[in-house]
């Protein structure tokens, strides 16, 4: 309460210490205990309080309204009243710590004697005792707290009933049990209420606690705590470890079997998929076996968050639909927002907008039920994309701003780079992205920048160069068990910012790289995260890409086909996108029949784009009357790639060679594997029909594909 916040500043303190002293000592003495009872208080439970006859608490109660310390018209309906929160504060200021420690203690009692069991008694009982700790009232006040804290999470008040648990634990005596109890609760609360970091730091607390049991379950809390802000599973995964060392193995106890869960979902937070799908899979059977309902739902709930291929989609949806009758019969809100999140999200990739309604309207009543921000923020996730989805911008500007302060409500667990996603998403479809080009050179120098998402800057704003220097740094990086993470996950983003950077490049040696990374996600829509970012048909970019590569059936099929689920879904700007990709192959393609079918393709596109103000695709569509085949090499005024069919990157390396670099300085120089660099030179030599380093070097030079080789010799 305010009793106990900033003190009242001094000029303040000051003024009310003259008033205070021509009031006779009885008479301040009826001030301070009002002061203590504070605003609202009972005049009768006043009365009671100061242990004097009614007569003489009231004439005191007089002169202080002479004299400006309290509210006439206040106590004639009986209820003691400050003319400002300043005046009780300065009393308050004025009364001495062990005095003040007493009549918090008196006033407890009188309250505590009235009987009343109200919850507005109960937090002024918690409040009072808790001031009167000193004087040996702590275990009274836990007990209020801990009533207090309860009817707070009952009224979904989550962040009072955590501080309140909080309270009761500092002040609670006896055993270490009763104590641990508390911080759990708090903990619990915590978590409820978004406030991850919180919910940690007293998970972290107990892990030391001599009972193995307890150490258990607080770092089972403590994943828990982790992995909704998506934090790494590293510290979670090895608290799980240590704790279930001090636990027998048991697949018949339920606690060993939760926990086994969680290690399983903090091990997929640190990339080590086969081991925790063994976990999981663990896990889950025990779960099955036990028919244990509650430990079920928890064992589903984990493995929704096992990495996986595009193919185990299905499988995903598998575990959700399980989920979700068993989440409503228990009312467990949790877990039934995590099922929907999940269905909401399969239900895009499948393109299945029905599916999507249903999962939409459970998730919403998971955030009514559970009253928790983490839910709200994910069901916001999805009003986000079908804002976007629908072309209304404007509307998705405004959620992404709403999900920002949702998000920095979690404390330190804050979502700014999905924020920035998201609005790179939105200022390139509206034609924004402009504006960061003065940026550019502060965000590449940044530690913190995310490179995909640099890359897709370069391609938006037409900096081949820098576009392409940079695409092919990412491809030697490029992992192909990349393609084996979530579908939900930062690699799809990844993926498709390398594709449409080599699409813009027109890079064919980029294009082969990435067709079989993508390849798999056929018949899918793209989706990056809980909604960050939706791409849309993965055929429309395997298509662009064939093109590319000169399939001409086979991005006639896939451009059909994207069409078809962009159209079934009622995605506006999926369809419009991909319209213009397709008019802008058929384009390429010259033959008569070609033509005509682009020119009813760019129309249709352009109305849309138009309806919808997608700026960047009215910008594409007006390019396709330049002539075709013009790649971004020729708009910068720069040499496309040379006969031999060399990439930049090639062509970075045969200068290197030339210069007389190892394959070891070779890669040292690019910032790439040693065994990267070696394929370039087989690469290479393959292109150029070179029998070996010394006449690719000699070609090179002779035909001027790169510079003074000396320029680039190791220093």
């Amino acid at each position: 309460t305010r009793a106990f916040g900033a003190r009242a500043p001094v000029s303040v303190r000051d003024t009310l210490q003259r008033r205070l002293s021509r009031l006779a000592p009885g008479e301040r003495a009826v001030v301070e205990t009002a002061a203590v009872l504070g605003d609202g208080g009972e005049v009768r439970v006043l009365i009671k309080a100061c242990a004097a006859d009614a007569a003489t608490v009231l004439a005191a109660l007089d002169a202080a309204v002479r004299f400006g310390l309290l509210d006439g018209a206040e106590l004639g309906r009986g209820r003691i009243a400050f003319p400002h929160t300043l005046t009780r504060q300065a009393v308050l200021d004025l009364i001495d710590p062990s005095r003040l420690a007493g009549l918090h203690a008196r006033v407890g009692e009188v309250l505590q004697a009235s009987g009343s069991g109200s919850q507005a008694v109960i937090r002024q009982l918690a409040h009072h005792f808790a001031r009167a700790a000193a004087l040996g009232y702590g275990d009274t006040a836990a007990g209020y707290l801990r009533l207090a804290a309860r009817e707070a999470e009952r009224s979904l008040a989550f962040e009072d009933a955590a501080a309140w648990y909080a309270q009761a634990a500092d002040l609670a005596g006896g055993s270490d049990p009763n104590r641990e109890e508390l911080w759990f609760d708090a903990a619990d609360a915590y978590v409820r209420a978004g406030e991850f970091a919180s919910a940690r730091t007293h998970y972290l607390r107990l892990t030391d606690s001599r009972d193995p049991r307890v150490r258990l379950r607080a770092a089972i809390g403590y994943e828990n705590a982790a992995w909704r802000p998506g934090l790494p599973g590293t510290q979670a995964r090895a608290l799980l470890a240590h704790a279930l060392e001090g636990v027998p193995e048991d697949l018949d106890d339920p606690r060993y079997v939760w926990a086994l869960a969680s290690l399983g979902r903090a091990t997929s937070f640190t990339g080590d998929a086969e081991r925790s799908r063994r976990l999981a899979d663990l896990a889950l059977g025990a779960a099955r076996r036990l028919e244990d309902r509650q430990l079920l739902r928890h064992a589903l709930g984990t493995m929704m968050w096992q990495r996986a291929g595009p193919d185990s989609v299905g499988g995903h949806l598998e575990l959700a639909t399980e989920l979700t009758p068993l989440a409503r019969e228990a009312q467990d809100w949790f877990a039934l927002g995590t099922s929907a999140v999940f269905r909401c999200a399969i239900a895009y990739i499948h393109g299945d907008r029905a599916a999507w309604t249903a999962a939409a309207a459970d998730l919403e009543l998971a955030v009514r039920g559970s009253g928790q921000p983490f839910i709200a923020f994910m069901h916001r996730s999805g009003d986000y994309a079908h804002a976007f989805l629908g072309g209304d911008f404007a509307a998705a500007a405004r959620i992404a701003e709403d999900l920002l302060e949702l998000g920095r409500s979690f404390g330190p667990d804050d979502t700014e780079g999905t924020y920035g996603l998201q609005m790179y998403m939105i200022r390139r479809e509206t034609g924004g992205l402009e504006q960061v080009r003065p940026l550019l050179g502060t965000i590449r120098e940044s530690s913190g920048t995310w490179e995909p998402g640099l890359l897709a800057l370069y391609t938006e704003l037409g900096l081949a160069q820098d576009a392409s220097d940079l695409l092919w740094q990412l491809l030697d990086r490029v992992d192909e068990t990349a393609a084996l993470q979530s579908p939900w996950a930062q690699w799809t983003a990844v993926l498709v910012f390398l594709v449409e950077a080599a699409l813009a490049l027109d890079d064919v040696a980029a294009a082969r790289r990435l067709r079989p990374l993508l390849a798999p996600y056929s018949g899918q829509q793209l989706i990056a995260g809980q909604f960050v970012a939706v791409f849309g048909p993965a055929d429309a970019y395997l298509a662009a890409l064939d093109a590319l590569l000169g399939d001409r059936d086979s991005a006639e099929r896939l451009f059909a086909a994207a069409l078809a689920q962009a159209t079934g879904f009622g995605a506006l700007i999926h369809r419009a996108s991909t319209l213009t990709a397709w008019a802008a192959h058929l384009r390429a393609a010259g033959d008569t029949d070609a033509r005509t079918r682009m020119t009813g393709m760019r129309a249709e596109a352009r109305r849309m784009a138009a309806s919808t103000g997608q700026e960047r695709l009215l910008r594409l569509l007006d390019q396709l009357d330049a002539a075709p085949g013009t790649g971004a090499g020729e708009r910068d005024g720069q040499d496309g790639p040379d006969a031999a069919g060399l990439t930049p990157r090639e062509i970075a390396v045969l200068q290197l060679l030339a210069a007389g670099s190892s394959n070891r300085e070779i890669a040292s120089r690019l910032k790439i594997a040693e065994n990267t660099a070696a394929n370039h030179v087989r690469s290479i030599l393959l292109k150029t029909g070179a029998a070996n380093r010394t006449q690719a070097a000699t070609l090179a030079v002779t035909r001027g594909w790169i510079s003074d080789p000396v320029s680039a010799r190791p220093r």
